[in-house]
Formats: C-alpha cells, sequence, structure tokens
C-alpha cells in the first residue's frame, strides 16, 4: 500500500510538473476572481432580493470560486462564512460556529474512525481474501466480486479509503493473467473507482455529500430518513446501479473467452488476528445498531449517539499486538479527514444563511416555471445539473451548493416528491463517473497512470446516462413511496 502510494504521489506530482504554469494561472484567476465577485454582486441589485442575500449570494460565488480553482483546501474555503456572515450582521458567530459542530459532523467523525480502524487492522483486506474466491468461477464473476466488495466497503467508510484499499488488490490479482492481464486489469480498477461511488450513496455515512443532505433537512425541521430507511430509499441504486455498471465494464473489456485459472494462487491468505476479530466485532454491533434504532423507544439513542460510541468503544478495547495501546490511539485523530468534516460544516451554514436573508424561497420562485413541464421532467432537469457539475468539481462542494437551492422546491412540490428531489440532486452529485476529478475513486484509479482520460469518458458518458435516468425513476417512483 504504502509503495502504490508513493507511485501515485509520484504521478499526481509529474502531472503538476507537466501543467504547473496552467495551474498556476487558474490558481490565480481564482485568488482574484472570488472576492471580485463577493464586492459586485451586493450591487447589482437583481430584483426582489435583499441586501443580504445579495451578499450571501456573492460570498457562495466565492466559495465557489475558490473550490474550483482549489486555492486553498476545501476545508479551508469552507470557513469563510465565518468570517463573512458575523461581519455582515447577517448571523451572529454564535450562530455560524455551531452548525460546525452539528450532529451529522460527529456522525461522520464516528464514520472516519470506524474505517481508519478497519485499515489500520488491514480488516478489509481479511475479508476480500476469504469472499473473493466465491466468485472464482469467471472472470465476469470475478469483476463483480471486486465491484461488491467495494460497494460493501463504501457503506462504511468514505470511498476514497475503499478506493485506496481495493485498488492494490485489484492489480495484484490482475497480473495473474498474463495473456490478458491488460484488459482485465482496466475492468477491475473500473470495478473499484464506481462501485465505491455506487456503494456511497447506501448509508447515510457512504458518501461526504449525504451528510450535506441530512443536515439541511434537520436544520430545516423536514423529514429526515432513519439509517434503515435511508437504506431501503437507496436499495434500488445499489442493485440495478452496480448490474448496470458491471455490464458496462464486462462489454468493453472482458468479451473475449479468458480462462480465470487458480484464483486461490492470485490471492494470498492469512489468518484473522486478534485485533481483525475485535474491529470486526465493533463493526457488525455499530452496523447493527444503526439499522435497528428506530425500534428502540424514545429520541435518546440518535445515529450519532451510536457513532460517538462505537469511537469510545474503539478507544477504550485493548490491541491484542501492542501493549498499552487501544485499537484505536491518540496518533489516529490524525487520519481524519478534517477538511471534509470542515466542509461539510460550511455548506450548513451556507444553506443557513440562504433560508435566514429569504435567497432560498427566492430561487424557488425562479424555478417554479419549471413546474410547468411537469415533476418528472424536473427531476431529470435536477439530476443531469447535479452530474454535470460534479464532473467539474468537487461533489460535496456541489452538493453544499445544490442541495438548498433544490431544497427551497420542496414547498411547492409537497413533502414526498420535494424530498425526493433533494435526493435525487444529492445522488446525481455523488455518480458521476466521466472525468477524474469527478470523484475521488475516479481520480485514484486515474492517477495510478493505467487508465486513459479517453477511456474513462468513453464509459463514463454511458454510465451518467444509465444513471441520470436510474437516479430519476426512483426519485420519482420509488422514493415518495418509501417515505
Amino acid at each position: 500500500m504504502g509503495g502504490l502510494l508513493c507511485k501515485l504521489h509520484i504521478v499526481e506530482v509529474g502531472s503538476v510538473k507537466k501543467s504547473g504554469r496552467n495551474n498556476s494561472s487558474f490558481k490565480m484567476l481564482g485568488v482574484l476572481l472570488g472576492p471580485l465577485l463577493f464586492a459586485i454582486i451586493p450591487f447589482l441589485k437583481i430584483s426582489e432580493l435583499s441586501h443580504d442575500a445579495h451578499v450571501v449570494l456573492g460570498l457562495m460565488a466565492w466559495m465557489m470560486a475558490w473550490w474550483l480553482s482549489e486555492l486553498l483546501p476545501l476545508g479551508v474555503t469552507a470557513l469563510l462564512p465565518i468570517l463573512v456572515l458575523p461581519s455582515s450582521n447577517i448571523l451572529k458567530l454564535s450562530e455560524v460556529t455551531p452548525i460546525y459542530g452539528s450532529d451529522i459532523i460527529f456522525l461522520f467523525l464516528g464514520g472516519f474512525l470506524i474505517s481508519i480502524a478497519l485499515e489500520k487492522w488491514k480488516l478489509h483486506q481479511a475479508l476480500a481474501e476469504r469472499i473473493l474466491p466465491f466468485f472464482s468461477r469467471s472472470v465476469s464473476f470475478l469483476l463483480l466480486g471486486f465491484m461488491l466488495i467495494t460497494a460493501a466497503l463504501s457503506m462504511w467508510i468514505s470511498n476514497t479509503a475503499c478506493a485506496f484499499m481495493m485498488l492494490p488488490m485489484a492489480l495484484a490479482v490482475a497480473k495473474k493473467f498474463s495473456k490478458h492481464s491488460v484488459d482485465i486489469e482496466k475492468a477491475l480498477l473500473f470495478g473499484v473507482a464506481y462501485s465505491a461511488s455506487i456503494g456511497g450513496v447506501g448509508t447515510i455515512i457512504g458518501s461526504p455529500p449525504n451528510a450535506i443532505l441530512i443536515g439541511y433537512l434537520e436544520n430545516n425541521d423536514l423529514w429526515a430518513p432513519s439509517f434503515g430507511r435511508w437504506f431501503i430509499m437507496a436499495a434500488p441504486l445499489l442493485i440495478f446501479g452496480l448490474l448496470a455498471c458491471w455490464l458496462v465494464i464486462r462489454f468493453f473489456y472482458l468479451r473475449k473467452g479468458i480462462s480465470i485459472g487458480d484464483l486461490q494462487k492470485s490471492i494470498e491468505f492469512s489468518r484473522w488476528s486478534k485485533n481483525q476479530k475485535r474491529v470486526l466485532i465493533v463493526f457488525i454491533l455499530t452496523a447493527m445498531a444503526w439499522i435497528l434504532r428506530p425500534l428502540i423507544p424514545g429520541n435518546a439513542i440518535t445515529d450519532t449517539w451510536i457513532a460517538v460510541a462505537a469511537i469510545v468503544v474503539l478507544y477504550l478495547i485493548p490491541s491484542a499486538e501492542k501493549t498499552g495501546e487501544a485499537l484505536l490511539a491518540l496518533h489516529d485523530l490524525s487520519k481524519v479527514s478534517w477538511s471534509i468534516l470542515l466542509l461539510f460544516g460550511g455548506g450548513l451554514t451556507l444553506a443557513k444563511a440562504f433560508q435566514i436573508t429569504g435567497f432560498d424561497q427566492w430561487m424557488a420562485y425562479q424555478l417554479t416555471g419549471l413546474l410547468d413541464l411537469g415533476v418528472w421532467v424536473l427531476i431529470l432537469i435536477i439530476v443531469l445539473v447535479s452530474i454535470m457539475f460534479t464532473e467539474i468539481g468537487s461533489n460535496t462542494a456541489v452538493a453544499a451548493l445544490i442541495v438548498p437551492i433544490v431544497g427551497s422546491l420542496s414547498g411547492a412540490l409537497g413533502q414526498a416528491q420535494g424530498i425526493a428531489l433533494i435526493f435525487a440532486v444529492t445522488f446525481g452529485a455523488s455518480l458521476s463517473f466521466m472525468m477524474p476529478m469527478a470523484t475521488p475513486p475516479n481520480a485514484i484509479v486515474f492517477h495510478s497512470k493505467r487508465i486513459h482520460l479517453t477511456e474513462m469518458i468513453k464509459i463514463g458518458f454511458w454510465l451518467n446516462l444509465i444513471f441520470w435516468v436510474l437516479i430519476s425513476l426512483v426519485a420519482y417512483f420509488w422514493i415518495p413511496i418509501v417515505i
């Protein structure tokens, strides 16, 4: 894993050197454009918008310019509302900062630390070693096995970590097929990247845009699904999405008759360690608690409470390999993606500012014209916009910007269809497949230098088309029923 990460880093550095001048120019444009838009927009005098709403719109433009240019880490740009909103007298500082520590932030903190424990003790590798042989019937089933394992892991850990975990295994197995190793390697890499994104929509903690959605629903007193209900809502996407993705990759790379040989020789089996067993028990109990929580009477036990309890337990259970250390140690906190957590906070704060200034209602009124086209056409348009925006920007940033705007339409559509539309936008932000920058798993496999951009665009185009229709169907027919 370490060697692979080094290679990925070298590739990234090399690509930066080749295009350093262009990147510097793009970042310099972002440096100037962001504050310039913030300064100009309040003086545009858009009809029916208050001055405060103009300020928030300018703040959104500033944040988008810096997010797209990647001038600063995403989380640092997400801190701009702390500076702008209190100084503009839109929200008090005491009203802004608590949003960065809301329940959903701690829920994802728990998810991050659980994923760190899985990776630290190589539990993901132990599970994969024992599951993959069940898919040794053919190379197509081997691809399906990799995709199912990756998607299952991505439901509980970040899709970025999941892709990093599964990539070395995919490369190691592909090397065993000397005659068709290139095609199999590409098939497995695409399978890992895309199934990591697909699996991420399966649970509340599976993908950062999911947190943006839940935070928006809770902050606006709208109906928010439990952990189990979310899974039911996303189930059609998981099942039919993985199947469609498998068939597309299989069509492009595995149409030739390829003998799988002896899969057992492709994987080095290891014995379960005591720490792996202990982490596995905590992981299973946490997952069961999340799923069964709606059956617990009262409101004291929440998904966030369960996540925090899991953190405490992982720091209490002693390690069998390191004396005086628990399954998680103090230094493991440095591995948490704090930038993503700050990004959640920035997105939620921006959404709050939209609501306070009435910008969301104004935007909803502008979009109500689309209602004349029918709910089905509206969903198709919104999902397409979400998918295409994500191709050029961070999926979390896209969700943070679009979810509040689309959410403002919920009043005009009614609760069921309004919430379904918000879910459609969120799913679209997580399921973009054409460009390396669309999602972290796309970037990871692309930077392995084994996949060409034209190949990703070719396969990604068909998958974007399929998921555009699939997400729209789920949002229109399935989600309103589940709600």
